[in-house]
């Protein structure tokens, strides 16, 4: 979603860096002013090819779930020096898939292996507590300090926490060890285990080099995938090959986990007592190793890190941006990053563009809007009216004011909010930056005035007091594409709105104080939760 590229001063995945200054959030790369006059450009979009996949959907919670902190199979008072208390996700029942992040885990430019543990897959709370105290070994000051300057240890002590007894028994519930890649529609098919869905995903897009699912039995074991044995850097002529189709530790060597690259893993059975031992054995290989590769995945990893602003749009633009069947948002931002990515060939998008909306502007295809994506889907007409002169100009700002001119009733007095809100956030992009286009275009004031109030109407409904806002009046939660919304919505206005007008001071208050309460709830990755101030 777009808040993962809002960070203050952090490298983002498109490469470059914002700020939150004095005027608004800026970025290192600024982008042209388009259109009729100078404005302050406060939000680069040349991420806005692949606006669409960047905008997840979640179900929302209702709200006492909302507000409740989420239960953790981990007590709260496990904590190790330099390493963040995060989350992967969340068990349908609302508690916490706990990670345990080492800080310098987060930089995959690091010249040491990164590794991380696996905890309670088989349900089993004698190896969550395994993983735990080898945290606790590694992690310590002194004792293994010599490990520390070679690799990185993050873990997830507890993979699967529905399945723990909850009794206080010590009989293991149920096992997601197996049916890798997960399987069904992720998060919605109740036949599969979310957590193998989110444990999956979480792997693919860290990336260590190497993943060791722990396990706490009553005879040491080493088991290594048969395909990777050969090539293995460990020295485990005892240890016994698994072949098994689904095993995790299998599949994660066979696939590219999250579509980015393979992921060599082992799994390790010990005695409770034995654990700290078998891992000094295990790093002691593994420092011994002649040759110690980054997984496939990081090394995919790595190579996006790599890649520019422009190179990012450049691929996303050959995928999005080719079609309008409606005039709905998500094709139109697409066309419209189409429009703003620079280079030799800007002129024939621009006349590539045009093909593609000629059957709106020539009237053969209905463009009025029926729904809040359909105003800002007309977003691609401000755009293009920017761009042109004389009738072509008259023409598209016409088509846009078909949207925009849905602020008024038929006496031409202002609305309080733009249709078609369903009372939701949603509300603040779907119609705010149609009529701050327009407003900008026509240089007509009306239409500021109707986007200001549009937007104080959408605060009014849905800001919390924390600076959150709520999905709607129906539903507390914090939704991360709810938050998105009201974000993008207002850096577009601020950036139509003319700095000297009297409504855009408020609206940039707005604006900063929102981002104000988005930061504190930035997760240690440097992005944001799906619900934003929930695991």
């Amino acid at each position: 979603m777009l808040l993962t590229y809002m960070s203050c001063r952090q490298r983002c995945p498109l490469g470059g860096a914002r700020e939150l200054t004095g005027a608004a959030w800026t970025s290192t790369c600024p982008l042209p002013a388009h259109g009729r006059g100078n404005r302050p450009t406060v939000v680069s979009l040349t991420m806005l090819t692949g606006y669409a996949l960047l905008l997840l959907a979640t179900s929302g919670l209702g709200d006492d779930a909302a507000r409740k902190p989420a239960p953790s199979a981990i007590a709260p008072a496990v904590a190790f020096p330099n390493v963040v208390r995060s989350a992967i996700g969340v068990t349908r029942a609302g508690t916490r898939i706990d990670l345990f992040l080492q800080e310098e885990d987060l930089d995959l430019k690091t010249d040491k292996m990164r590794l991380v543990l696996i905890g309670g897959l088989d349900g089993d709370r004698h190896s969550v507590d395994a993983v735990i105290e080898t945290l606790r070994w590694f992690h310590d000051l002194g004792a293994s300090h010599a490990f520390r300057q070679r690799f990185t240890v993050s873990a997830i002590p507890c993979a699967n926490p529905a399945a723990l007894p909850m009794s206080g028994g010590d009989q293991p519930g149920r096992d997601i060890s197996f049916n890798y890649p997960p399987a069904g529609t992720a998060y919605h098919d109740q036949r599969y285990p979310d957590e193998a869905a989110y444990l999956w995903r979480w792997l693919g897009m860290h990336a260590p080099d190497l993943v060791i699912d722990l396990r706490v039995a009553p005879e040491l074991a080493w088991q290594v995938p048969e395909a990777a044995k050969a090539s293995s850097v460990l020295d485990l002529d005892a240890a016994s090959t698994v072949d098994t189709s689904g095993d995790l530790v299998v599949e994660l060597g066979r696939h590219d986990v999250c579509l980015t690259g393979s992921i060599p893993a082992i799994r390790l059975q010990t005695p409770a007592a034995d654990v700290t031992a078998q891992m000094k054995l295990l790093l002691a290989q593994l420092d011994r190793a002649p040759q110690r590769r980054p997984s496939a995945a990081r090394l995919a990893l790595l190579q996006r890190l790599d890649r520019t602003p422009a190179e990012v749009a450049e691929q996303l633009a050959k995928h999005y941006g080719h079609d309008l069947q409606q005039v709905v948002y998500i094709p139109a931002v697409a066309l419209i990053g189409q429009l703003r990515l620079r280079g030799a060939e800007r002129d024939q998008r621009l006349q590539a563009v045009k093909r593609i909306v000629k059957p709106y502007v020539d009237g053969s295809k209905s463009a009025v809007p029926t729904n809040g994506s359909g105003l800002s889907g007309h977003l691609i007409f401000t755009e293009l009216a920017g761009r042109s002169e004389g009738a072509e100009h008259a023409r598209y700002l016409e088509l846009a004011r078909v949207a925009a001119d849905m602020a008024f009733d038929a006496d031409g007095a202002t609305k309080s909010i733009m249709p078609f809100h369903s009372e939701m956030s949603d509300a603040a992009f779907m119609g705010g930056p149609i009529l701050s286009g327009v407003g900008r275009l026509s240089q007509d004031d009306r239409y500021f005035a109707a986007c200001a109030r549009h937007l104080q109407t959408v605060r009014d409904l849905d800001l919390r007091p924390d600076g959150l806002y709520r999905h709607s009046p129906l539903d507390e939660a914090a939704w991360g594409r709810g938050n998105g919304f009201p974000a993008l919505g207002l850096a577009l206005c601020l950036s139509d709105f003319p700095v000297a007008h009297p409504q855009r001071a408020r609206l940039l208050e707005a604006f900063q104080q929102h981002c104000r309460a988005l930061v504190a709830h930035q997760d240690p990755t440097g992005c944001w939760h799906q619900v934003i101030d929930r695991p």
